[in-house]
């Protein structure tokens, strides 16, 4: 007698997920067993950033990307720097969630509150020393993400291009540890990377962040039983 046939999540395939990691480290990774469960699949997750997610996704490299940013504006930074590598049309968003981005100084920092406009003189270059914006006198020290990252996306689109001289980190987490440590920086992060203790939030202004999943095309049943279940997770 043959043994009966037993479908494992390998059996139905390898989805290859590139991106963001506000996305993965958010919402993939904590849950990738019971997303894996639900979507009868196996991820294989790499976290590279929206940009590069999107740009794996149109090279072939990727099955679905990752992105922490408006679609249309991270789009628009692929292309720019490399004109029709992506063409918008043929490409389908689907959001599964979103967090807030917050502007986050050193604990040690007088500063409790910024309105839009200063944050934007900050992230642009014109407001450079914490005496314009009412705190001890001192250079502000601009920590951001490089470029393709989708929270410098969204920061960038919704509140100021940043022009500013600025060190460069890879990750937020990196990020967050860098304020944590240097008293008169200035950056921001997603409530997934503010858990140094060193780190606070100033008020007056934060920015909505959307968390979505995009596949080239509209979606084939793998793909979509992988969007329901991060959709899911996400909940």
């Amino acid at each position: 007698v043959m043994a009966a046939s037993v479908t494992t999540a390998a059996d139905a395939g390898n989805i290859r997920l590139h991106g963001s990691s506000t996305v993965a480290n958010g919402i993939v990774k904590p849950n990738k067993a019971k997303i894996e469960q639900q979507s009868s699949a196996t991820l294989s997750i790499i976290t590279n950033g929206s940009g590069n997610g999107l740009k794996d996704l149109a090279a072939g490299k990727a099955d679905v990307a990752m992105i922490s940013a408006d679609f249309g504006f991270e789009a628009s930074l692929v292309n720019k720097k490399a004109p029709g590598t992506l063409d918008t049309g043929a490409y389908k968003v689907h959001p599964v969630g979103g967090t807030k981005v917050f502007f986050i100084v050193n604990s040690a920092n007088k500063v409790s509150s910024l309105s839009k406009e200063q944050v934007a003189g900050i992230l642009s270059g014109s407001i450079t020393d914490w005496s314009k914006v009412g705190g001890t006198g001192g250079r502000i020290v601009l920590i951001v993400e490089r470029p393709g990252q989708g929270t410098r996306a969204t920061v960038e689109m919704d509140v100021a291009p940043i022009k500013g001289k600025a060190k460069t980190l890879a990750s937020p987490n990196q990020i967050v540890k860098a304020v944590s440590q240097i008293p008169g920086s200035f950056s921001y992060a997603n409530g997934a990377s503010m858990k140094a203790a060193a780190v606070k939030a100033v008020k007056g202004i934060s920015v909505n962040q959307p968390l979505s999943l995009v596949t080239k095309g509209a979606p084939n049943s793998d793909q979509m039983k992988l969007i329901a279940a991060v959709k899911a997770a996400a909940n």
